[in-house]
């Protein structure tokens, strides 16, 4: 895959996640209930988040692998923190510590597999 397409699959993965994350709800009665659908949720949105952007650096910048990784965690632990931050001015919508946590939990997990699997197309 092209620079330009992992690029565009990134740009439009962020737009997803954004939109999922600032759409409105309506009242919400149980806003402090522990969901783990919720949680599965954003393990996976801002896991393929830190993926793609990995893909993406290490494409465009040829840049080290751990500068990457680097740069990857810690752009996708700041796009969830906004994210969770943005929340604040939807309507039925509420911060969650533990959606933080969940993607950052998805970051970390993607980039140890984007870090394995470039490991092994260097070998």
């Amino acid at each position: 895959m092209n620079t330009r397409t992992k690029f565009s699959l990134l740009y439009f993965w962020s737009a997803i996640i954004l939109v999922l994350i600032a759409w409105p709800t309506g009242e919400c009665y149980e806003c402090d209930v522990f969901t783990w659908y919720d949680k599965v949720a954003h393990v996976l949105l801002f896991g393929v988040f830190s993926y793609l952007l990995a893909q993406v650096l290490i494409a465009k910048a040829n840049a080290n692998l751990s500068h990457v990784i680097f740069y990857a965690f810690f752009s996708g632990i700041f796009y969830s923190a906004m994210c969770e931050f943005i929340q604040v001015y939807v309507p039925g919508r509420t911060v969650s510590e533990y959606d933080f946590l969940a993607g950052t939990l998805g970051i970390t997990f993607a980039l140890f597999i984007f870090y394995e699997n470039f490991k092994n197309k260097k070998t």
